[in-house]
């Protein structure tokens, strides 16, 4: 053996007392969220001292659990062996990081929202393509000018909705928590900017694990797991209850108490001054929500006074109920339709139902490119119009342009709407 290969007394002495360079990883993991690694500064506003190197571990752990066990159902959507490898240290990244790292060459964002906060999935443009392209039947031969359409966009938000649907349990039992997950979206990643809908990408405090995807005899792709600063606090705390976050702890510490009674002191200490304890407000007992009430309001003309006990010492004391104004019918005042225009903006879904079918099982797993299904409308016959899932008016399909469109051609009167809702 060469001297090169040997090992000095001073390693071999480090080896034996069990120090192989942990105490610079803690310390490299306790300024997450201050440097970071692999391109995430974090500096800044990007959340310097966010997360502790026990809560770092925590989060990886979880996420590691979730994700590594449950890839490979993706496996069953393209036929393919899927899996992931050569998990990452999680890190803060900004929307500045992730712009120059995902916008040089097109990317896929898939979002993974909850109701506990969002996260989503970066996919590099050609995995992204070749999983798209598996899923429609087509034979992928690494076309690096794939084209997007609805039609692939719709089948890789299938194939990753799969995976939620394996996610969300495998959540619930590492955290012990329930998660509600919504539908995934696919969008696509190119340009100088995010598109609107990729909000994740704009918040601050983004945390990444990042993996080595495997898909077949493919070369292996990066993962990337982004968890927004909500989400990733919910799954700490389900595994570390009594944890605080950044100068939380320190905030604390300096809320002033706001317990009932105390009267706040307008007396501030002085240097060199003593505060006069004459001066200082002495607290006032607080009188019963009831009590307060009927020195309020006397009990109206013809009411007979109802006894309540006193807290302090058994009297009664007389109240009366609280006196509404009366319902009018009158049509809305100008308040009325000011208030109506803060709801203007309001975003409501719209479907259009052309129709409905009910198949079996079976015939639906025969279903093949070019197969018709029979719905239960007639030719020519009105489209209902839904609104947040209620039917609102009925009218026409018609084109403009290149887009369908519809006509309304009737409105759903209040009593069919209410027979609807009571359905």
């Amino acid at each position: 053996m060469s001297d090169e290969n040997m090992l000095s007394q001073d390693e071999i002495d480090a080896l034996l007392q069990g120090d192989l360079g942990l105490d610079e990883l803690e310390e490299d993991d306790e300024n997450f969220g201050g440097s970071g690694t692999g391109g995430g500064s974090g500096s800044g506003d990007g959340g310097s001292g966010v997360y502790t190197a026990e809560q770092i571990r925590v989060l990886h752990e979880v996420v590691d659990s979730c994700f590594i066990s449950e890839i490979n159902v993706l496996s069953e959507y393209v036929q393919q062996e899927v899996a992931l490898s050569n998990s990452k240290t999680p890190e803060l990244v900004t929307e500045e990081d992730l712009k120059g790292e995902v916008l040089s060459t097109q990317h896929i964002f898939m979002t993974f929202d909850f109701e506990q906060g969002k996260s989503g999935i970066v996919l590099g443009g050609i995995p992204s393509a070749m999983i798209a392209a598996l899923m429609t039947g087509e034979e992928w031969d690494g076309d690096p000018d794939f084209e997007w359409d609805d039609l692939k966009l719709s089948a890789l938000q299938d194939c990753f909705n799969g995976l939620l649907s394996k996610l969300v349990p495998a959540l619930k039992t590492a955290t012990g928590q329930d998660f509600v997950g919504q539908q995934p979206q696919a969008i696509v990643l190119s340009g100088s900017d995010f598109p609107p809908e990729a909000t994740l990408l704009k918040q601050k405090n983004i945390a990444q694990i990042a993996y080595d995807l495997n898909v077949g005899e493919e070369p292996a792709s990066q993962f990337r797991f982004l968890v927004s600063e909500n989400l990733a606090k919910t799954i700490i705390l389900s595994k570390l209850p009594d944890t605080t976050f950044g100068s939380e702890e320190a905030g604390k510490t300096a809320t002033p108490q706001a317990d009932a009674g105390n009267v706040a002191t307008d007396n501030a200490s002085v240097p060199g001054q003593a505060v006069n304890p004459s001066n200082t407000a002495q607290p006032q007992p607080v009188q019963p929500a009831v009590q307060q009430q009927a020195q309020m309001m006397p009990p109206q003309q013809g009411q007979m006074p109802v006894a309540q006990m006193n807290a302090s010492g058994g009297q009664q004391m007389p109240y009366a109920p609280w006196q509404f104004a009366p319902i009018s019918s009158a049509p809305m005042g100008q308040d009325q339709l000011s208030n109506m225009e803060l709801l203007r903006d309001v975003t409501l879904q719209i479907t259009v139902e052309l129709g409905r079918a009910k198949m079996p099982i079976g015939e639906i797993l025969e279903l093949v490119n070019g197969s018709i299904v029979e719905l239960n409308k007639q030719a020519g016959e009105a489209v209902e119009l839904y609104v947040q899932g209620k039917l609102i008016a009925r009218g026409e399909v018609v084109i403009i342009d290149e887009n369908f469109g519809i006509r309304i051609t009737s409105i759903v009167s209040p009593q069919e709407r209410l027979t609807t809702v009571r359905s």
